[in-house]
């Protein structure tokens, strides 16, 4: 499933340039396309996840459509501690 969602984004970005992917996550194979076939659309955030919203954040707000990636424990509880600092 994961591989078909990234896929989906992956075509729908070869058409729309405001596509941005964010990942914080390389160990997924289905990243390759992306990484390979549209390097300007394509962040690898490292494990930053916090930092990882920050920037998608900013993205949003100049009008990119910004896809983010990564395990589920640390893009939700890791993004609760910009909040909490």
């Amino acid at each position: 499933m994961r591989d078909t969602v990234i896929d989906t984004i992956c075509d729908a970005a070869e058409i729309d340039k405001d596509i941005i992917f964010i990942s914080a996550d390389l160990g997924a194979a289905s990243l390759d396309r992306f990484r390979r076939d549209l390097p300007d659309q394509f962040i690898h955030a490292g494990i930053s996840e916090q930092n990882m919203v920050d920037l998608a954040s900013g993205l949003a707000l100049s009008g990119k459509k910004v896809f983010l990636y990564a395990m589920a424990p640390f893009i939700t509880a890791r993004c609760y501690e910009q909040i909490k600092s």
